[in-house]
């Protein structure tokens, strides 16, 4: 049996769709004979192990709530002393081979997947209601709130379902006289989803907000990822799809995929 070896395409980011799929070659580089595919033996599954790494943005961004009343109200860091996830990786380390024990990867394979912060300091301007008229949010027109998005969520121990992303809005907090001025603190309402149809990301292209409002967790985000066999100088190719999550551990940010053998036909750069 010829030695298996693995690289990924130099080429594939230019192919590549947004969640990063990754593209291998297997197979050496250099033959002076054309391989041939009885030589080459593809399992139906494999099994990767790859590490998480996270990536921290600290913004001293500040949120603050204003209306059209006498209240003077006080800006709120949007971070304070939270750390907000910019983009979390999978990064593979390791084949499981069918017959046990672990191959390392030279060339790791990468998921990666980003998340809206604020770098920039926001206003949300609520319009109080007189008399019979209702009152409104300046940001979206109507009743509805308005809502940014904050970053992702994730720390050592969590699910995987919960590394996503985190959005917010800014009320009112607690009325208070100073000495005879009454002042508030602006207050962060946080949403752990956003609903299209009541909600509104302000500061945001459509682009970003259609990105932005889909609630994705970084599970379902790996688990719809695909990667490709190539043999070099061969036109055949094997798919394969990521299905399911053997084992993760959390505290060490471990995660072991399934890939189901997706395909097998012709392959045309």
């Amino acid at each position: 049996m010829r030695t298996i070896t693995y690289q990924q395409n130099s080429y594939a980011s230019l192919l590549l769709p947004s969640f990063d799929e990754p593209k291998w070659v297997l197979g050496q580089q250099n033959h002076d004979v054309l391989p041939e595919l009885d030589e080459f033996e593809f399992p139906d599954r494999l099994a990767i192990v790859g590490t998480l790494k996270s990536y921290w943005i600290h913004s001293n961004a500040t949120g603050l709530y204003i209306d059209d009343s006498d209240v003077h109200f006080i800006a709120s860091s949007l971070y304070e002393d939270q750390r907000a996830l910019s983009r979390i990786e999978w990064i593979s380390d390791w084949l499981e081979k069918p017959g046990g024990g672990l191959e390392p990867l030279p060339n790791p394979l990468i998921w990666g997947m980003d998340f809206n912060i604020q770098q920039e300091n926001i206003t949300a301007h609520y319009r109080v209601p007189q008399g019979k008229q209702c009152g409104f949010w300046k940001e979206t027109g109507s009743l509805v709130e308005p809502v940014w998005p904050w970053g992702g969520v994730y720390y050592p121990g969590c699910a995987l379902s919960e590394i996503r992303s985190q959005y917010f809005s800014l009320m009112s907090k607690g009325v208070h006289n100073n000495d005879g001025i009454q002042q508030a603190n602006t207050k962060i309402t946080w949403l752990s989803s956003v609903n299209p149809q009541s909600q509104k990301l302000c500061g945001m292209t459509d682009a970003e907000m259609d990105v932005s409002l889909n609630p994705i967790s970084f599970l379902n985000h790996i688990q719809f990822g695909s990667i490709t066999y190539f043999l070099p100088h061969v036109l055949d190719s094997i798919g394969y799809q990521s299905a399911d999550v053997l084992d993760y551990d959390a505290l060490n940010g471990r995660v072991k995929l399934l890939f189901l053998r997706r395909n097998y036909g012709n392959y045309s750069a």
